[in-house]
């Protein structure tokens, strides 16, 4: 009976012990600042660590002995740490094997002596011939979940006693776990003024209409499309994507646009299928464009003519206007200077880039003349099928790669005039 009431009693005690330890255990982050004490750290073993308000915690024997001292951490909280990490800054010099005599350990709260601490690998040690401080990464990724010690082990030796110094400690938690939202490019689109971090961005048959080396991709999914400025995942021209990936949503005036997150953004989640013909420009009209519909979008308008005011050029057709800017570097706006483009009509195909007073702008890829025959779709046919009429809208060849093999004359070929002599 009296054996049973000890075991009982000691069980209750057992149990009031852990969740004491457990409660007083320190939370994220714990920083210590050895300059100004020890803090909550004690001290045990043969020799004894002190604080020092220039070194901070120091240990030290003075001769040439077998001794050891531990200097040992509070209880430390990482049971809802995602990557804990233990950062501290030290010095040390004329130990005999630095890295053997100057160890770092660990051990849950329910340890109550040195037969459970488990050792550490400590990231950089001082070079052992100066005092000069290192600072030294641990990671604890093993202890997360638990109530866990540290403790800092000092040895000196009959042939070498060593100087420890630790100047300042932090245990925290090293990289917390991010939440992704999950986003379309239509929803993108959907609001074009706020950011947010962190998106999951998913792609169903989505293609990369354009490329641009310091614009970045330009990705079309059904009606919608959006900008990946300045990716790094490598997309070329016409893929299909399929996937996700991450990034930061940052609308720019108005215009959807993602971020590539540093250090997080990259293709793993992606499926990438090359092209097997080009990307389709949607067409559209002047007056669609000024109604923003068709944002980072590759488009084409027919039909229109050409006009410069000042320095700034223009699509025109009625009283719309929409003006061109040569972002990408094309060079393909026509002179204005010899007046040679008054009155005539163009084809322009390039990217909806931008919103400048609340109007669009397109910066242009190509602009071809638009040659009137009387075949409505003859004008600006985009080797689709590879026919070539005549200049009075007669089909002539289907199919065709070239010109090769037809009489003198003017034809019209892929939306251009040529002259075969």
């Amino acid at each position: 009976m009296k054996k049973s009431l000890r075991l009982a009693l000691l069980s209750t005690m057992l149990l009031l012990t852990g969740a004491l330890s457990a409660q007083a255990a320190e939370s994220l982050p714990l920083t210590q600042d050895f300059t100004k004490g020890l803090g909550k750290f004690t001290t045990t073993g043969t020799v004894k660590w002190t604080s020092d308000k220039k070194f901070g915690a120091k240990c030290n024997t003075g001769s040439k002995k077998a001794a050891e001292g531990w200097l040992i951490s509070p209880a430390i909280d990482l049971a809802n740490a995602n990557v804990p990490e233990l950062t501290f800054s030290h010095a040390g010099k004329y130990f005999g094997t630095i890295a053997k005599e100057a160890t770092l350990w660990v051990r849950t709260i329910a340890g109550t002596d040195t037969a459970s601490w488990t050792q550490l690998t400590i990231g950089k040690y001082p070079t052992n011939k100066d005092y000069n401080y290192v600072d030294a990464k641990v990671d604890l990724s093993a202890c997360k979940g638990k109530v866990v010690q540290l403790g800092f082990k000092y040895i000196s030796t009959k042939s070498a006693y060593g100087t420890w110094e630790i100047k300042t400690l932090t245990v925290s938690d090293g990289k917390p776990v991010v939440t992704y939202t999950d986003k379309t490019i239509a929803e993108l689109n959907a609001d074009t003024k706020t950011s947010l971090k962190n998106i999951n961005l998913k792609f169903n048959n989505a293609q990369v209409v354009w490329v641009d080396a310091k614009q970045g991709a330009y990705v079309r999914e059904g009606d919608y499309a959006v900008q990946l400025f300045k990716t790094g995942l490598k997309l070329t021209a016409g893929q299909i994507v399929n996937g996700a990936a991450k990034f930061d949503y940052s609308p720019y005036y108005g215009m959807p646009e993602t971020k590539d997150i540093s250090g997080v953004t990259d293709a793993s989640g992606l499926t990438l299928t090359d092209p097997t013909t080009a990307a389709t420009a949607t067409t559209t009209t002047l007056a669609e464009l000024n109604s923003l519909k068709h944002k980072c979008d590759l488009v084409e308008i027919k039909g229109v003519q050409l006009d410069s005011i000042n320095t700034n050029y223009y699509m025109v057709s009625g009283t719309d206007s929409v003006q061109l800017f040569d972002k990408f570097g094309t060079k393909v706006i026509p002179s204005f200077k010899d007046g040679t483009i008054a009155g005539k009509k163009y084809v322009v195909r390039g990217i909806f880039g931008t919103i400048f007073n609340n109007k669009a702008e397109v910066f242009p890829i190509e602009i071809t003349e638009q040659v009137e025959t009387g075949v409505t779709e003859v004008n600006t046919a985009k080797a689709v099928d590879g026919n070539v009429y005549s200049i009075d809208g007669r089909l002539v060849k289907t199919h065709a790669q070239d010109l090769s093999g037809l009489d003198q004359g003017i034809y019209i070929f892929n939306g251009k005039k040529y002259i075969v002599r």
